[in-house]
């Protein structure tokens, strides 16, 4: 298990994950420290995706610690992700959508983080 302490800008300690009986992400652990460049690279089906959509949040752990910023993100609120996500930037592979959301919820997920508007106006 990897100590956590506030000088990562990303800690991922013991993580698991699987899609029924398939072991997806066993035992993960990373520590990213500030202005550390890591790449995430592996063949298809190898977990990269997965890991990713933990990391930010998209998906809630079923094992293991994943902290942000120094925020544990398992604990976090819709409202609070947002607040989290607009201090962190991704690149997926040719502007890719997230494949775990419908094309509404990937339309919608800039106007939650970047925006104050409410849930009626942005389900118009």
């Amino acid at each position: 298990m990897i100590k956590i302490n506030s000088q990562n800008v990303l800690e991922v300690s013991d993580l698991n994950t699987w899609y029924g009986d398939k072991k997806i992400l066993s035992d993960i652990n990373l520590n990213v420290s500030h202005k550390e460049i890591m790449v995430i690279m592996g063949h298809s089906g190898s977990g990269k995706s997965t890991l990713l959509r933990y990391i930010l949040g998209l998906e809630k752990t079923k094992t293991g610690l994943i902290k942000l910023l120094d925020k544990e993100i398992t604990n976090l609120n819709k409202k609070e992700l947002y607040r989290l996500r607009k201090r962190i930037g991704v690149a997926f592979q040719s502007g890719a959508l997230f494949s775990s959301m419908t094309v509404r919820e990937n339309i919608e997920l800039p106007l939650h983080e970047n925006t104050e508007l409410d849930e009626k106006t942005i389900h118009i």
